[in-house]
């Protein structure tokens, strides 16, 4: 395998470690121990192929998770979030958090409770406007119903991109291509084929070069990493599924429904996973701008509310 495919697949797998592990395992030590790099290659590998140091990574990703907990679980304190993110208190949490996003904890929790409405450092302007409500886009998003489904724990084969969501100038499209050659010539492709989004990212938060979006499907034991894929595992999670077909403003606004509407009347939080889009092989050649597949949202009932019940 090529150095430069063998070099990214290693950062793949320290960014997935990062995303999934408490932050007080988060050294450049250990970091470097998955990446089987010294310390010092380690770093200069990770800024040559993220733009950014890994500690800088870290550092934006915890707040950037902290921002998620302040939107989606309102029943978690700002001090144990700012515990969470690895700040010694709450204090210097809102000191940070106002110097990135603009706003403190406390403001931003209370006029974007469950939806980025208002953040001015926000990092997607576009995020925030509302689609034109035509009658075209009205056809698709009327009577959308929501499923809960199980993700098993999956086996991904996946091509990492990093840009801007919901961009029209998006590289997505040339990733999922990439993917689906891929799958083809070596014989895993199909109708039945499900191709995996993982988005893990929220659009008005991260900077848009830094919106990671990894494009997969599901392989058994076998298949490994080469040239084209990386190997990741992902959890057994619980789904709220909603299913969309339309332009690109209807997805925008599936999403926006799903997590601002849906979810808060539905009884469940969010949980701690990534979102996901599931496609199918038979529906993602269709010609044009139309895209239909399921847009997914890790959920749990809310033990407040089950208790509320009993």
């Amino acid at each position: 395998m090529k150095t430069e495919a063998l070099q990214r697949h290693r950062i793949n797998r320290v960014m997935n470690f990062a995303r999934n592990s408490a932050s007080k395992t988060l050294s450049l030590g250990n970091m470097a121990d998955v990446a089987c790099l010294s310390q010092y290659h380690f770093s200069r590998v990770f800024a040559d192929h993220c733009q950014e140091t890994p500690l800088a990574y870290v550092s934006r990703m915890r707040m950037e998770q902290s921002v998620s907990s302040l939107m989606y679980h309102p029943d978690l304190s700002i001090t144990s979030i700012a515990f969470e993110a690895g700040f010694s208190s709450s204090q210097a949490f809102s000191n940070a958090f106002l110097r990135r996003f603009g706003i403190s904890p406390r403001n931003f929790r209370n006029r974007n409770m469950y939806f980025s409405k208002d953040v001015p450092f926000n990092q997607a302007p576009h995020m925030l406007e509302k689609p034109e409500p035509s009658e075209n886009v009205l056809n698709y998003t009327r009577n959308w119903d929501v499923k809960l489904k199980t993700l098993p724990a999956t086996r991904l084969a996946y091509v990492r991109q990093r840009s801007a969501y919901f961009s029209p100038n998006s590289e997505l499209c040339d990733v999922f291509s990439i993917l689906i050659d891929w799958a083809k010539q070596n014989n895993l492709w199909g109708e039945n084929t499900s191709i995996i989004g993982v988005c893990p990212d929220n659009a008005a938060i991260t900077p848009p070069q830094f919106c990671q979006y990894d494009v997969g499907i599901p392989v058994e034991h076998g298949v490994d990493e080469d040239e084209i894929v990386s190997i990741q595992n992902i959890p057994s999670a619980t789904l709220a599924r909603l299913t969309v077909r339309g332009p690109l403003p209807v997805v925008r606004e599936g999403w926006k429904w799903l997590i601002s509407e849906w979810l808060p009347k539905s009884g469940m939080v969010l949980a701690d996973h990534a979102f996901y889009e599931i496609f199918q092989g038979s529906s993602f050649s269709e010609t044009g701008n139309i895209i239909e597949g399921d847009l997914c949202v890790p959920v749990r009932f809310n033990p407040v509310t089950l208790c509320r019940r009993s």
